[in-house]
């Protein structure tokens, strides 16, 4: 158990210095014209 738990801190600093620091300048895509997903109603999504 561990080598498991090692294991997971391990990626856990990977993510936190490599993938972590790009989140804030992907925050503008993100949230980008969210107003035209709102203007489709959750009925149309369900099919």
């Amino acid at each position: 158990e561990a080598e498991y738990l090692q294991a997971r801190i391990t990626v856990a600093r990977f993510y936190a210095a490599n993938l972590l620091p790009g989140v804030a300048g992907l925050a503008p895509a993100v949230t980008a014209g969210f107003e035209d997903l709102y203007a489709i109603s959750p009925e149309s999504l369900a099919g």
